[in-house]
């Protein structure tokens, strides 16, 4: 719709604003997590988390009427009925927990639990999230309607109590951003695990615990770490409008025109390094350069990203079919579906990966 919704993780809040940001003095209007926009305490300073209180928040997700935040280092996705609007709002709903008040990771873990979970997404009524730390994504056939509802199916165990770190086929070894495209579920593997950063592609959403991805599209441990097909020592977000791949690393964005369905497929533009076989952080910030990004996201026909290192989020809007790196002034009348197939040039611009480097 029209609110735009930040995770400002360190700050341990997720800022509101109830109108796309016109430009960088954009104010939020709403916060969760804190009674004002001055503070930044994780639980406001409690020893024990409460409805009302964040501690390292990082995934968000929408199903058309409900806000899920991954609330990571209290072991919790926190569920509110609609978008909050007015600060320190408190959720609905909370899942692996019992209550509001648990920030336990159960060892082992069980079907009703989790442990730093980072991203969710929701499909078809299902909810999915990437329990990063018990190295298993967990399925919600239905949102839950409880506290502390049990999860119906996971993925990279064998079974609920099981918490191995794996790189086979039927394993996850930190699973950190999930999206589903076309009843395909997506999974972006490794996150702080040193495993390299896989991405992985189930056909459709598992029904039953343990199956394995249909797809590698890059493995673990990739050498060289910066080239057109690997995807660098992290993937660390996900996304997709539908037809493109939007994936988030240490040190780019990179563009697949097309969902990849073979391994070591290439992806077609690099945004945020000058060429794909660039790694590093930038010299000074500029529209051109990212450093270490963790979130992508696309609506309203623009490409948001979430420039982490450089504490910002930067809007990528669409000029004659290829991707600019200036941050938007505001919402801007470009087509949804606008192209991200080519670049004009480099830097700024993007690599356009059909052309072979610079």
């Amino acid at each position: 719709g029209t609110r735009f919704v930040v995770a400002d993780t360190r700050n341990n809040r997720v800022l509101i604003y109830n109108q796309p940001p016109s430009g960088p003095s954009a104010q939020a209007d709403v916060v969760i997590g804190r009674p004002d926009m001055a503070s930044n305490q994780a639980n406001q300073g409690a020893s024990v988390p409460n409805a009302r209180t964040l501690n390292y928040p990082i995934g968000l997700a929408w199903n058309g009427s409900q806000l899920f935040v991954a609330d990571s280092l209290n072991f919790r996705v926190l569920v509110f009925n609609g978008i909050p609007t007015v600060n320190n709002a408190a959720a609905s709903l909370v899942i692996g927990q019992p209550d509001f008040s648990g920030d336990t990771a159960a060892f082992p873990p069980t079907a009703n639990s989790l442990s730093f979970p980072m991203n969710m997404v929701c499909y078809n009524g299902k909810l999915v999230v990437a329990d990063n730390s018990n190295s298993r994504v967990m399925i919600y056939n239905h949102v839950p309607t409880a506290n502390g509802a049990a999860a119906d199916v996971e993925i990279g165990q064998t079974d609920f109590s099981g918490v191995t770190w794996s790189t086979e086929p039927t394993g996850l070894f930190g699973p950190h951003s999930l999206a589903v495209v076309g009843g395909k579920l997506l999974v972006a593997d490794g996150r702080g695990n040193n495993a390299g950063g896989r991405l992985l592609i189930y056909n459709s959403i598992p029904t039953v615990n343990g199956v394995a991805y249909d797809v590698l599209v890059t493995p673990a441990n990739q050498s060289p770490e910066c080239s057109p097909s690997t995807l660098g020592v992290s993937i660390n977000d996900i996304a997709s409008d539908g037809t493109r791949l939007y994936v988030a690393t240490d040190h780019n964005v990179s563009v697949y025109n097309h969902i990849p369905t073979a391994a070591g497929a290439r992806y077609d533009v690099s945004l945020g390094e000058p060429d794909p076989w660039t790694c590093g952080g930038p010299l000074a910030p500029s529209p051109s350069n990212l450093y270490g990004p963790s979130g992508v996201m696309v609506a309203n026909g623009l490409l948001y990203v979430a420039d982490t290192m450089q504490n910002r989020v930067l809007a990528y809007q669409c000029q004659n079919g290829n991707p600019t790196a200036t941050p938007t002034p505001g919402r801007q009348a470009v087509a949804p579906s606008c192209p991200l197939r080519t670049a004009a040039g480099h830097g700024a611009a993007g690599y356009a990966g059909d052309r072979g480097p610079a």
